[in-house]
């Protein structure tokens, strides 16, 4: 993934997790993202965009408009052959991960595209209390990190 890709709330996934993007650093070229119980700093190339389905389209609150596509406000996409796409003039510019969606609506509407039924991550302040062998710092309720599965250590000093 580019970092000039994202924004700050994209959705990302970090080994496989979903993320919400909370700070882009691009002196360091790094990402910081909040899941739904950890936070961490990553290089771009380490992360990954969330696949653009029907399913998220509905979850971010699109209607299903049948051969339409799917449409939420006066913002709509098409859909052809199972992939989505945003009609420009004569052309056909596919979406493919979510990001890219958040990103044109933002550009077209000037709003944010928040998804209004998913399970995503909600915005909570935390601060870790552990921290797993891979320096990946946790807030877990576990024995072990949800990340690599090593047993995890006390807080660094």
């Amino acid at each position: 993934m580019n970092i000039n890709e994202l924004r700050i709330n994209n959705l990302i996934s970090h080994r496989g997790l979903i993320c919400t993007v909370e700070i882009i650093n691009g002196e360091l070229d790094e990402i910081y993202f909040l899941g739904e119980d950890f936070y961490h700093w990553d290089k771009p190339e380490n992360l990954e965009g969330v696949p653009l389905t029907e399913e998220v389209l509905l979850k971010f609150g699109f209607d299903d408009l049948g051969d339409y596509g799917f449409g939420i406000g006066e913002f709509h996409i098409r859909m052809h052959s199972n992939e989505l796409y945003f009609p420009i003039s004569n052309r056909k510019i596919y979406i493919i991960k979510v990001h890219q969606l958040q990103n044109l609506y933002f550009a077209l509407t000037g709003k944010e595209l928040t998804s209004t039924k998913a399970n995503y991550n909600t915005k909570i302040p935390m601060k870790p209390k552990d921290y797993c062998q891979c320096d990946f710092p946790l807030i877990r309720n576990g024995e072990y990190c949800g990340i690599c599965g090593k047993d995890l250590e006390p807080p660094k000093k």
